[in-house]
């Protein structure tokens, strides 16, 4: 898993031509003449830097798992995160109550790389030697995994910029987001709640923000990654329905209002929602 920080990278290198795009003889944006990171996109290179930051990863992940945090009361994982952002030289700023972003290069076009913070409530069953040592609280869902593999990332993309700042197309932002289990995490980076500057209003616009989830099931094997065109993740939304009944004997039936058999009743037309009132090519599941 440390090796995702892979992902970042590739992702970046193989979408900036879109998003960087530079005309070698006038120097404006343009997208016939492309420059990336690599200026000729080595996807060895990346992955060769990527397996140099393995252990700093895998360390990060480790720490993390062990102490996890619920949605808004990150501020101990917030701590570690601006600890390494300082040590590597990125600048950041705060937004929303938990919420971090780190920025690398200069330039007027910008991008996003997005990792959620957060852990689950949880409590963790196993032997390994770095389980939670918060009772009732646990990294379940893989967030520890998504902040060390951004870092990873930064770790890497800081350095290139060092290396050679004119041939760095832009800007980077490191979205480190959270409260993404359940809480609006997103919706509060993009423009706090406070009034406080978010994402929306940070100077260059990002034009694209890139995301990854951890995915331990069968159809993607360890060490592979995969995308597509269009929705991709499943958002999820609640209602409650309350059904009223009236109570009674056995005996005269006609007289009472059954909510069993009303219930039971609602549970099966709910899925006609499905059925008859949503697009055959779309994906929903009640």
């Amino acid at each position: 898993r440390a090796l995702l920080a892979l992902c970042w990278l590739t992702l970046l290198c193989a979408l900036a031509p879109s998003v960087f795009a530079v005309d070698d003889s006038t120097g404006a944006t343009t997208t016939a003449h492309m420059h990336t990171i690599t200026k000729a996109a080595d996807a060895n290179a990346v992955l060769a830097a990527a397996q140099g930051v393995k252990d700093y990863v895998v360390n990060l992940r480790r720490q993390l798992h062990r102490r996890p945090e619920l949605m808004w009361r990150e501020h101990g994982t917030r701590d570690v995160i601006t600890r390494e952002l300082t040590a590597l030289g990125i600048s950041y700023e705060y937004v929303s109550a938990t919420g971090v972003v780190g920025t690398i290069g200069t330039g007027a076009k910008a991008v996003g790389l997005r990792a959620d913070m957060d852990a689950l409530p949880l409590t963790e069953a196993t032997a390994s030697s770095y389980k939670s040592e918060i009772e009732g609280v646990m990294h379940a869902c893989g967030h520890d995994g998504h902040v060390s593999m951004l870092l990873g990332a930064a770790k890497i993309l800081k350095a290139k910029y060092d290396a050679d700042p004119e041939t760095f197309p832009g800007v980077v932002r490191l979205i480190f987001q959270p409260a993404e289990e359940g809480g609006a995490g997103a919706k509060e980076m993009l423009a706090p709640s406070d009034g406080s500057t978010g994402l929306l209003m940070m100077k260059p616009e990002l034009e694209s923000v890139f995301g990854l989830h951890n995915w331990p099931y069968p159809e993607m094997p360890s060490g592979t990654m995969g995308t597509r065109g269009g929705t991709i993740m499943a958002g999820s939304g609640c209602f409650d329905v309350n059904i009223t009944g009236r109570g009674g004997h056995a005996a005269v039936p006609h007289n009472n209002v059954d909510v069993v058999v009303a219930g039971s009743a609602v549970v099966t037309a709910l899925q006609t929602l499905v059925s008859r009132l949503t697009d055959p090519l779309d994906s929903v599941v009640i």
